[in-house]
């Protein structure tokens, strides 16, 4: 239908990328936030790398805002923030989805048995009530089916040589059984065995948790030193600005009282001159005064006498008339 027929188109887009795991695996249903945070530790996922590739990755470490996943054989690990998740995670197909899927692969293996891209335009429909799937459908159903029977088949070698490893471990075990005749002897062997696996599991897991945590006291110290030398360049900064601000004030307030000086001086210059012009003034003002008195006087004394002069010859005239009279 057309829901199958966009679920592969989807698969097909996301397939393009070069996928370290088989992509069948990948569901092709939209993760959502909530989907991917009901993972938990040993679950497995799709993770994209740095380099556009999806990589099968097992959860070591789920958290709030993150998720930490197996990048490689080595215990080393990658951590996805919240806000990358659904750019940068894929689930893992569905039990419902993996049905469908193994539908879709019995409907391409009949009808292309011999697993060629190829179709004849005439071949004859299966009798189905659904319609038959396009030309592009089969062709993505077809591809999910090879790329299925190659991990198929990867399963199978695995399988097979995980049967042989039990195999070769149930061996050993006989013969361990057999030389020491105790089954009591044979049962404590396994529990150790057990404690041991256990004890590496958990080594392995402490230690990825050690690689974990020192990646992220890391990225704490480099913060920390970046916010350090901020405040420092801040403070510095904050500093310079203000001795700069006080060395303009200082500056500013000897330019104001140089100024301040200058005026005072030139109010007591022009102050001295004024006092002495008025001195000068007066001075020429006395000497005037004095001129005028001096010339006033002068004027009195030629005054007096002519006046006496005068008299004088009135008084020669009056005896020259009482001499002429007698």
């Amino acid at each position: 239908g057309c829901g199958q027929a966009h679920a592969a188109d989807y698969a097909v887009s996301v397939y393009t990328a070069d996928i370290v795991e088989p992509a069948e695996e990948m569901s092709s249903e939209e993760p959502t936030i909530e989907k991917i945070s009901q993972l938990q530790i040993s679950d497995h996922a799709f993770i994209k790398r740095s380099n556009g590739n999806w990589t099968y990755s097992t959860v070591l470490d789920v958290r709030r805002d993150n998720i930490t996943f197996t990048v490689d054989d080595f215990g080393n690990g990658k951590t996805i923030t919240k806000h990358r998740w659904l750019s940068s995670i894929r689930l893992v197909k569905s039990a419902e989805e993996d049905a469908e899927s193994t539908v879709a692969e019995e409907y391409s293996m009949s009808t292309n048995p011999s697993g060629s891209d190829d179709y004849e335009e005439d071949a004859s429909p299966l009798a189905s009530p659904v319609a038959s799937p396009s030309a592009a459908d089969r062709k993505a159903v077809d591809r999910k089916a090879r790329l299925k029977a190659k991990l198929q088949k990867k399963k199978m070698d695995l399988k097979a040589k995980k049967k042989d490893m039990k195999r070769q471990a149930q061996q050993a075990k006989a013969a361990a059984a057999e030389a020491k005749r105790n089954a009591r002897e044979l049962k404590e062997a396994q529990e150790l065995e057990l404690k041991l696996r256990l004890m590496d599991l958990e080594e392995i897991k402490l230690k990825q948790e050690e690689e974990v945590e020192k990646e992220r006291m890391a990225d704490f110290e480099e913060k920390k030193k970046k916010k350090l030398a901020k405040i420092e360049a801040d403070y510095e900064e904050k500093r310079r600005k203000k001795l700069a601000k006080k060395k303009a004030e200082l500056e500013l307030e000897k330019g104001v009282e140089k100024e301040r000086l200058r005026i005072v001086d030139e109010k007591k210059a022009k102050k001295k001159a004024d006092h002495e012009e008025k001195k000068a003034k007066a001075e020429m003002k006395k000497m005037r005064k004095a001129k005028k008195q001096a010339a006033a006087l002068k004027a009195q004394r030629q005054a007096e006498l002519v006046f006496q002069n005068l008299e004088a010859t009135m008084m020669a005239t009056e005896i020259s008339k009482k001499y002429q009279s007698n």
